[in-house]
C-alpha cells in the first residue's frame, strides 16, 4: 500500500526553475532523509499514473515527464 509522500511545494534547495533538470534521486534522497525508516521504495504518481523505479532514478523529473504540480506517493518493496 502506498504511503503518502509528505505535502510540500518542493525539496529545500531544489529551485522551482531547477526541478525539471533534477534526476528522480534528488527526491529519493530527500524521501530517506525525511524518513530513515524506509530502506526499498519506488516513487509513484497517480497522475500521470507511474511507477518510477530504481532504474529511472538517473533520469531528470522532465525525461520521466512530470512537469508542473505533481504528488508522488511511496511504495515500500
Amino acid at each position: 500500500m502506498p504511503q503518502t509522500w509528505p505535502a510540500r511545494r518542493r525539496p529545500p534547495g531544489l529551485s522551482a526553475k531547477g526541478r525539471q533538470e533534477a534526476p528522480l534521486q534528488a527526491l529519493v534522497d530527500w524521501v530517506e532523509s525525511e524518513d530513515p525508516e524506509i530502506y526499498e521504495f519506488d516513487l509513484v504518481s497517480s497522475y500521470p499514473k507511474k511507477e518510477l523505479t530504481r532504474e529511472q532514478r538517473g533520469s531528470t523529473l522532465a525525461q520521466l515527464g512530470l512537469q508542473g504540480s505533481i504528488m508522488l506517493f511511496t511504495r515500500e518493496q
